[in-house]
């Protein structure tokens, strides 16, 4: 079980077992014997055990008074977690005349700047230098991976969304999901119906090697009959790769990555809603980190001007204000009723364009 402690939790326990040893010394000299231990046993080419728990110990007995410690006595851990950047960054950007902080994923601006301590920011929003048309960004109704609406049914719902696109898209579709265990239960699901895709999913233990050959897969499959590849978001499919030459050709993002309240982030929460004002906590520790994987998850098609790319953005809450005002201008979703005709029409389209720019 998962709850927030004291700092007390762990440098009581640690004191009487220093003064309970056969050479009682004070936390500090402890704290420097591990220290000196750990480096010693890093200059030999051994792991220093001992410096991270000297390190360890050092941050949880700090003075920072913007920390939350946590313990989980089931799993038998404890963690010390820094709950405001700003105490690192904020110094620094008072110490230099100006700083440019640019990502495709900054956004919204004033949030960054809140988190980061940034005094009086100049914010500047940029548009994507790509053709508009190449993209079109759609979301539909009934669907959701809120925890609360969570069930067979709408697992299923999910499954029959996914393979209509993949009935009426060419090319490899990639569907990011907020967790292995969904895309797991919808990947089930899919299994079971007809549809031209090959199917591959990722792996939670996959590596580099894995990795590249899935990429390889899809290069392969592309211009035959394409493949449907179900990862999480987040992961290193969602965000550490680049999808070149129009590899993907669809992309949908099948429900919000929102973060579980445990006691570090309901600590954060708090933190935010204290700092800078109510709501602003539930925003910034749970909507915008969603959003951001949903961003991150939904950039990969489009990599360069001449690529094109239909995205999906399949939850219900990219319709609601407290989520719709965290997305990009370029992103905000068009609601549409059938999947079929908005695939058809979007790739009917880019043929046409296709055929004008090569004459």
């Amino acid at each position: 079980m998962e709850a927030e402690v004291s700092k007390e939790f762990f440098t009581d326990v640690l004191e009487n077992v220093i003064k309970g040893s056969l050479e009682p010394i004070s936390m500090e000299d402890f704290r420097k014997r591990l220290s000196d231990m750990g480096t010693r046993d890093a200059l030999e080419g051994a792991e220093p055990v001992t410096l991270y728990l000297s390190q360890f110990i050092d941050v949880w007995t700090s003075e920072n008074t913007s920390q939350v410690y946590v313990a989980n006595g089931g799993e038998k851990w404890i963690k010390c977690a820094l709950l405001d950047p700003s105490v690192m960054s904020a110094p620094i950007f008072q110490g230099v005349h100006s700083a440019i902080l640019m990502s495709g994923t900054l956004h919204p601006g004033e949030m960054y700047a809140d988190i980061l301590g940034i005094p009086d920011p100049t914010i500047k929003v940029y548009q994507s230098p790509y053709p508009r048309e190449n993209k079109k960004v759609v979301t539909t109704e009934f669907l959701t991976t809120l925890y609360s609406k969570r069930s067979g049914r709408m697992y299923q719902a999910y499954a029959n969304q996914i393979v209509e696109i993949a009935r009426n898209c060419p090319g490899n579709i990639a569907a990011f999901f907020p967790s292995y265990t969904i895309m797991e239960k919808i990947a089930d699901r899919i299994s079971l119906m007809e549809h031209p895709k090959e199917v591959i999913v990722e792996n939670r233990s996959m590596g580099k090697r894995e990795r590249e050959e899935i990429l390889d897969e899809l290069r392969r499959l592309r211009n035959m009959r394409g493949a449907l590849f179900l990862a999480v978001q987040g992961g290193s499919f969602s965000e550490g790769v680049d999808y070149y030459d129009n590899l993907l050709s669809v992309i949908v993002v099948a429900g919000l990555s929102v973060p579980p309240p445990n006691a570090e982030t309901e600590a954060l929460k708090r933190y935010y809603d204290e700092k800078f004002g109510d709501r602003k906590g539930w925003e910034y520790v749970f909507i915008s980190p969603a959003i951001n994987k949903a961003m991150q998850a939904a950039g990969r098609a489009i990599r360069d001007r001449k690529d094109r790319a239909l995205i999906f953005l399949m939850d219900e809450r990219f319709m609601q204000e407290r989520y719709r005002k965290f997305l990009p201008a370029d992103m905000i979703p068009e609601r549409v009723e059938s999947i079929s005709s908005i695939c058809t029409e979007f790739f009917r389209l880019q043929k046409k364009r296709e055929k004008r720019r090569i004459l």
